[in-house]
């Protein structure tokens, strides 16, 4: 899955800001290298989202909980567990969660996972 990195640099005294989409860092600099030769570049960060759509995405995620039956974290825990390759261990609200996790998002993760190998 890629992110989207922010590369400043500079070409004679013209200083650019550029969006690159890439795997990591490193993989960033050899895309912005390959298609802006001669650019000297400055710094590379990755973008942040805005904190009204990290709000907006913890809020539909604490509906679905609730929708469920669990706790946000426990939901969120199995999420993060799930996207990791494992499972959620600890008893029988984490298996609820996991059991969601699978019903919800289970294609886009099986998607993501055969994306990836």
């Amino acid at each position: 899955m890629n992110d989207v990195y922010i590369i400043e640099s500079w070409f004679g005294e013209r200083r650019n800001l550029r969006q690159v989409y890439a795997a990591d860092a490193d993989d960033a600099l050899q895309t912005h290298a390959l298609h802006y030769r001669g650019e000297h570049v400055v710094s590379v960060r990755p973008r942040r989202t805005a904190p009204t759509a990290s709000r907006r995405g913890f809020e539909r995620t604490h509906r679905r909980a609730q929708r469920f039956g669990l706790s946000p974290f426990a939901l969120a825990r199995a999420l993060v567990a799930a996207a990791g390759g494992g499972t959620a261990a600890g008893g029988d609200a984490d298996a609820d969660a996991a059991a969601t996790v699978r019903q919800c998002w289970g294609d886009l993760l099986e998607s993501i996972a055969s994306e990836q190998y």
